[in-house]
């Protein structure tokens, strides 16, 4: 952390691939292990900075990147600026299958939207019909 100023663990998802979706008793047995590593994350951030960035990223459909992610110094405001927050009444609620599950009801629930830029010259690969489209 001292060094990169930011850490991360990402799901290991065998025998799935990590853009599929595990069954719910799987995905809640590894949101359980996601929220109970940022408890303890948020344990030993605070020991020794005073500020930082801490939260479990909950991918929805690909739930194999979630993860829990930290950082510190120019890492925190970057984590922090990372994602356009989705308006209130555009919100998905929190999944009802992980809202039960412990450690949960002491995170704060925040939807973002995941944008990917895509430029001309990336789309060049792709065949006439995909470059027609508006995305």
């Amino acid at each position: 952390m001292q060094q990169t100023h930011r850490e991360y663990v990402k799901l290991g998802l065998f025998p799935w691939s990590v853009d599929s979706k595990p069954p719910v008793p799987i995905r809640q047995l590894w949101v359980t292990r996601l929220v109970d590593d940022c408890h303890h994350w948020q344990a030993a951030l605070a020991a020794h900075y005073a500020a930082f960035y801490l939260a479990v990223w909950l991918y929805e459909p690909d739930f194999g990147r979630s993860q829990v992610v930290a950082g510190i110094a120019e890492k925190q405001a970057g984590y922090e600026q990372l994602f356009a927050e989705v308006a209130e009444t555009d919100a998905p609620p929190f999944p009802a299958e992980y809202q039960r599950l412990p450690g949960v009801a002491d995170l704060h629930w925040t939807a973002y939207a995941e944008t990917t830029t895509c430029w001309p010259e990336d789309l060049l690969e792709l065949d006439a019909w995909a470059s027609k489209k508006p995305h």
